[in-house]
């Protein structure tokens, strides 16, 4: 069997503006070693458009593209993408040891999935998680207090404390990943 290191989903949502952007900053990576998936996750803009540019130009051979219909949210999407992604692996001979999330907006430099990438490789876990911190966002104070509630919540449940819940990017061992797919929600909450 044939193991790449990483496969990275990018889920976009109305992301027509960003994409070219996107495209360039993958493009300009040293990183033959990680497929990137961008995934257009329902999109009512006209970011689908830009992905058949990708696969016509070829951009780079490592760069994949995969469209949702319909958005039911960032967490699905990323389910979907991993979901669709085992049902291609298992008709080949062909693997991932791990599997990465982030955003495609640019709140994350796709660098630092490089950095999960080099944490996780120092780490031996078959059952990591590596998650980023999240950038100051520009939506004030509501974004500010979610993300004080979450951390509070989290800490009641679990006497722990996250730095934030939704931070990026998010790598996952494969083994970790095909454990937790089938269990967990086919909605937003599964990031």
């Amino acid at each position: 069997m044939t193991t790449k290191k990483a496969l990275c989903i990018i889920p976009c949502f109305n992301e027509e503006k960003r994409i070219n952007a996107l495209i360039k900053e993958i493009s300009d990576l040293d990183d033959t070693y990680i497929d990137w998936l961008i995934l257009n996750n329902g999109s009512t803009d006209n970011t689908f458009e830009h992905f058949k540019n990708v696969e016509k130009y070829n951009v780079k051979e490592n760069i994949l593209t995969l469209n949702k219909e319909f958005n039911t949210g960032y967490g699905s999407g990323i389910k979907f993408a991993i979901t669709s992604i085992f049902e291609n692996l298992e008709k080949s001979n062909f693997s991932y040891k791990f599997f990465i999330w982030t955003h495609a907006d640019g709140q994350t430099p796709l660098r630092d999935v490089l950095e999960a990438l080099k944490i996780a490789e120092n780490i031996k876990d078959n059952k990591l998680i590596v998650k980023g911190k999240r950038k100051i966002r520009k939506d004030g104070l509501i974004s500010k207090f979610f993300e004080f509630f979450l951390n509070t919540l989290i800490s009641i449940c679990y006497s722990d404390q996250i730095t934030n819940p939704y931070s990026q990017p998010t790598l996952v061992t494969n083994k970790l990943i095909k454990e937790l797919i089938s269990k967990t929600p086919d909605n937003g909450i599964f990031d």
